[in-house]
């Protein structure tokens, strides 16, 4: 078959076509280069810490408690390096009841520098303990008011970055009968993605001596946003504390657990609309022969 004229022209634009996204691909490759490279000019290599270094942590995402955000502090702490969780993430020792994450990027850090002037010790050089929890906005806790004011508070736990607690399931002994009861000793939160059902990590804080994990429950669509604590008060003969919990999900839907029976439901706390992400328990340790265990007694819930 003779080749037409067409098939000519049609040959070429195919060889100038190809021609031009080449170009266009090494133009595209170069700026990236200098791009990256008046970039990589402007930076500096992260600072590494051990345990036991002191930095000061940036109030860059902490909402804080002032009048007015012009004269809010820059930094807080200085605070106690206490491990590299991974290589740009660093665990502090934060006051416990400060109501914060203790997990933070290597990028709101900043090295102390200490001289014979300074004080050795973290937290001499900034605010009081008090300062802060006055200073961190109470909107990212979730608390209820009737909780049994015993025991020791555990440490913060949090879901990773990017996940949400979906559901929930609590370690419930079951009734001893003539024994001691201790009814809720603990709560586990499951975090997941908005995108998947999959639970990417398990998160607990203190834990009773007593009981077995029991069902997971959990919401339909979307997280936990707020919660109801059932509570047993303090009377004369075998008190048992949490009994158990319910939450509201961001459907609208309740969700509640598998705990005892004792007691009353408090009110609801306030609601979390982004979805709980972590968890601290108060709980009364073991007490021992001849005294009345209660285990947990109450529980925070971190927006």
């Amino acid at each position: 078959m003779p080749v037409s004229s067409a098939d000519f022209r049609v040959a070429d634009w195919a060889v100038e076509a190809r021609d031009i996204w080449d170009r266009t691909q090494d133009a595209i490759r170069a700026s990236k280069e200098r791009m990256r490279s008046s970039a990589d000019a402007h930076r500096r290599p992260a600072p590494t810490f051990a345990p036991g270094d002191l930095v000061w942590l940036s109030a860059r995402n902490i909402r804080l408690r002032v009048e007015s955000t012009k004269f809010a502090p820059r930094y807080l702490g200085p605070f106690k390096v206490l491990e590299q969780v991974n290589p740009v993430v660093y665990r502090l020792a934060l006051p416990p009841r400060l109501g914060i994450t203790d997990t933070f990027h290597v990028s709101l850090l900043k090295p102390v520098y200490m001289s014979q002037f300074s004080e050795s010790s973290a937290g001499t050089s900034g605010s009081s303990t008090d300062d802060y929890e006055n200073l961190v906005a109470a909107q990212s806790i979730l608390s209820v008011p009737n909780g049994i004011p015993e025991g020791d508070w555990g440490p913060m736990e949090v879901c990773d970055d990017g996940t949400r607690a979906r559901g929930f399931d609590l370690k419930v002994e079951e009734w001893q009968g003539i024994w001691d009861d201790t009814a809720l000793n603990s709560i586990r939160l499951h975090c997941t993605k908005s995108s998947t059902w999959d639970v990417l990590k398990k998160i607990t804080s203190k834990e009773g001596d007593f009981g077995t994990w029991g069902k997971y429950f959990s919401c339909k669509s979307g997280y936990l946003t707020r919660f109801s604590l059932r509570v047993e008060p303090s009377h004369s003969t075998d008190n048992t504390a949490a009994n158990n919990i319910m939450f509201t999900c961001s459907d609208g839907s309740i969700e509640e657990g598998d705990g005892q029976k004792w007691g009353n439901y408090g009110p609801w706390s306030t609601t979390c609309y982004a979805g709980i992400r972590g968890i601290q328990t108060r709980v009364l340790p073991k007490q021992g022969a001849f005294h009345d265990d209660l285990s947990l007694t109450d529980v925070k819930f971190i927006c």
